[in-house]
């Protein structure tokens, strides 16, 4: 990735753990709200860890992994969408898709 991509793709990334524990909290009521609140962002970076990052354990093919982050990303804004911040899912969902497209240039896989 070079740097405009990594960094539009971090912060994608960071609203993507914000907004899916949001919508954990809020989904939810009593204790549920903080397992799912808490527990599913860490799943969701336990695969981005592994699956996903710069020094993955097991990373997945090029193509794959561009699909899986784009898809989780997008769950972040869809995570926003549903707790009633349209602005905040529009935000992470253009973060997200110009952060992907930002580090796939210059990659020499892009067709013109």
């Amino acid at each position: 990735m070079n740097g405009a991509g990594s960094a539009t793709v971090f912060l994608a990334e960071l609203g993507m753990y914000v907004g899916v524990a949001w919508w954990g909290l809020a989904a939810y009521e009593g204790v549920w709200s903080w397992i799912v609140g808490i527990g599913l962002p860490l799943a969701v970076m336990g695969i981005w860890a592994v699956f996903l990052s710069p020094r993955a354990g097991m990373p997945l093919p090029d193509g794959a992994q561009v699909a899986v982050r784009v898809a989780l990303l997008l769950v972040g804004a869809a995570a926003f969408w549903a707790v009633g911040m349209p602005v905040l899912a529009i935000a992470q969902a253009v973060l997200a898709v110009v952060g992907t497209a930002l580090s796939r240039r210059g990659r020499g896989d892009h067709r013109p």
